[in-house]
């Protein structure tokens, strides 16, 4: 140490004394980390040992933990650094398992944030977690989210868009084909040219000529609405 920088902690004696730090001790604060340390490197406060006030002393973040002393949620997943270190995530990343849920999320859900393979609860009881319909963008508290007739886990199964009432834009909804047994995947179920929309609704809302979606060898419906003379 110089004669200016009395305790050897890489500050002044003088700038000490604007600061307010003491100058015959190198870690005023006791953190763990020297007087010159916190102020020209980390950044943290010398009067402080726990900048970011998430109960771990600054030194113990910087040379142990690896996270930031400035903030409380280094990973910016929802939880604490300490709280991670209590359950057992990674405080330096947000989706501990890998799963493409944060810790924080799967935390407050109730899910184990540690386990990828854990589907979690359904609140709506659709059949599909409330953990996957977060990342399928459906509401897991409403077991059919588009309003189609079919519900979400159904539609995840037969592999529809629980989020578009009518996947393959036909013009009919997901639930009616269905119903009606046709593919709801497919637009026109018997590649006769005519979508099932229109098979069953007809072609440009003239419906005085319905035909059979399965069947493309049917007679009338489509066909014949392009056919006949408009009405009057």
């Amino acid at each position: 140490p110089t004669v200016d920088d009395t305790d050897g902690d890489g500050l002044d004696d003088v700038d000490e004394l604007v600061i307010g730090t003491d100058p015959n001790d190198p870690d005023t604060d006791g953190d763990g980390l020297v007087d010159g340390e916190e102020v020209n490197d980390t950044d943290t406060d010398p009067l402080d040992r726990d900048t970011d006030n998430d109960g771990i002393a600054d030194g113990i973040e910087v040379f142990d933990t690896g996270t930031d002393p400035k903030d409380p949620d280094t990973d910016d997943d929802g939880l604490p650094t300490p709280l991670e270190l209590d359950i057992g995530t990674d405080p330096n990343d947000p989706d501990t398992d890998d799963d493409d849920f944060d810790d924080g999320t799967e935390h407050g859900r109730g899910l184990d944030p540690l386990d990828p393979a854990n589907p979690g609860p359904d609140c709506d009881n659709d059949r599909f977690a409330d953990s996957e319909e977060a990342r399928a963008g459906t509401d897991e508290c409403n077991p059919d989210t588009d309003d189609d007739g079919c519900s979400d886990g159904d539609e995840v199964a037969r592999g529809t868009d629980p989020t578009n009432p009518d996947t393959d834009g036909d013009g009919l909804s997901d639930g009616e084909e269905i119903d009606l047994g046709t593919n709801p995947r497919d637009a026109d179920t018997d590649d006769d040219g005519f979508s099932d929309g229109e098979e069953v609704n007809g072609v440009e809302g003239d419906d005085r000529f319905p035909s059979d979606p399965l069947d493309a060898s049917d007679p009338g419906g489509a066909r014949a609405a392009l056919e006949a003379p408009a009405s009057a």
